[in-house]
């Protein structure tokens, strides 16, 4: 990350013309509560900073279409999240989940989901559920095995998931759907 050149200010102002909030590689612990005012608001990048728990107060953010909460200490998620329907796009990469936060089975918008480099052991089936998954990153997790439901989404061409970097990368098949490189979206 790089030194802001804005201030928190001047990017809450910027997100009232734009609908987008980037308030990443801010140093922040936690979500400044101005945020929560942005109800309209449909893209929160905060990748980048030190934050360990995200608030029940992101759920007054019903408009959210893309969540990037990369690069920070998280390890679990409030569950009123899950009231968060629009949500397509969560970036969970590198922070600290041990396993997939149970709120994000009732995200049915959801098309993509990264967990990627987190201390992840396993996935839960529930993910075979979301009506609208497209895309399922677990690069460089410790995931040794998919759920049924998954496989078969994937082998069936319905799923892209990309296990580079785990023990599941040399050991299962994938069909012509198995990711050969690493790259990031958001």
């Amino acid at each position: 990350c790089m030194t802001p050149s804005t201030t928190l200010g001047e990017r809450v102002s910027i997100s009232f013309d734009t609908n987008a909030l980037d308030i990443s590689c801010m140093g922040l612990v936690s979500m400044p509560p101005v945020v929560y005012t942005l109800i309209m608001i449909q893209s929160l990048n905060v990748r980048g900073n030190r934050m360990i728990y995200i608030s029940k107060d992101m759920a007054k953010l019903k408009h959210l279409r893309t969540l990037n909460l990369a690069d920070n200490a998280l390890s679990s998620m409030d569950t009123n999240i899950h009231t968060l329907h629009d949500i397509e796009v969560l970036n969970l990469t590198n922070n600290r989940f041990r396993e997939v936060p149970s709120c994000i089975q009732f995200m049915s918008c959801l098309r993509e989901l990264y967990l990627g480099m987190n201390p992840l052991e396993h996935v839960p089936a529930f993910l075979a559920d979301l009506p609208n998954l497209e895309r399922l990153y677990l690069t460089r997790t410790q995931v040794t095995d998919l759920p049924d439901a998954l496989k078969h989404l994937q082998s069936a061409g319905k799923l892209y998931i990309n296990t580079v970097g785990t023990p599941l990368a040399s050991s299962l098949k994938m069909g012509g759907r198995q990711a050969t490189s690493e790259k990031r979206i958001i």
